[in-house]
């Protein structure tokens, strides 16, 4: 299996993580080779989301400088984007792919190793598409200083077509749309219950494919949009 991309590799370890602990004995993995194999996904979606953050905000902020430079002087410039305090998940590792390959022949020259392990595992084969089922976001959020807005991050997005925003007020029941999109960032802005006052909401992601509901949702997170 060739992983020249880091995407390949990040899916390829997404079934590592799912798997690896059900055929451990027949592969000899470790305890700690379980481990590193979570920590390294982690890490990996957490650089690649960051990556696509930093490259959105860069758009925004070229937009910013030829707003002020020859922009139409009856127009506001736009807010400066969201740039999140920058702490991966865990302490980084270099060489992931080579620590992958090791790993992954050592694992195929173990006596229980079989082929539908190493298909299971992604070793084996054409790396198979993740079971939707098991497909389950990831969503950050960095608030903006002022305006009721804040930047989003969608992670572990599989193979959907689109996401949708959902939040939910304070001691409230119901979830509302606040936005969707396509891409990993997105930016939303609220209106307050309160004009002027900070909103505190609960957010979380939905996936979709073929206007379908796709995978899990993600973990609700908090977010406070300041005025």
């Amino acid at each position: 299996m060739k992983f020249d991309t880091i995407e390949k590799l990040l899916a390829m370890l997404l079934l590592q993580k799912a798997n690896l602990p059900t055929f451990q004995a027949q592969v000899g993995a470790t305890n700690a080779e379980i481990q590193e194999v979570t920590e390294d996904v982690e890490n990996l979606q957490y650089l690649i989301d960051l990556a696509a953050l930093v490259e959105a905000n860069k758009k925004t902020l070229n937009k910013i400088k030829q707003q002020v430079y020859n922009g139409d002087p009856d127009e506001d410039v736009s807010p400066f984007p969201v740039f999140p305090i920058i702490a991966a998940p865990f302490a980084l590792v270099s060489g992931t792919l080579e620590r992958t390959n090791r790993r992954d022949r050592r694992f195929k020259a173990a006596a229980g190793y079989t082929k539908e392990i190493g298909v299971a595992l992604g070793i084996d084969g054409d790396t198979p598409p993740i079971p939707p089922e098991s497909i389950k976001p990831t969503l950050e959020a960095f608030p903006a200083q002022s305006g009721y807005e804040a930047a989003i991050v969608v992670g572990n997005r599989g193979r959907s077509a689109m996401w949708k925003l959902l939040g939910r007020k304070m001691n409230a029941e119901k979830w509302s749309e606040l936005t969707s999109g396509t891409g990993k960032s997105a930016n939303v802005k609220i209106i307050p219950t309160v004009d002027g006052q900070p909103e505190r909401i609960e957010l979380k992601i939905q996936l979709y494919k073929a206007n379908e509901i796709y995978g899990q949702q993600s973990n609700p997170t908090y977010a406070t949009f300041n005025p």
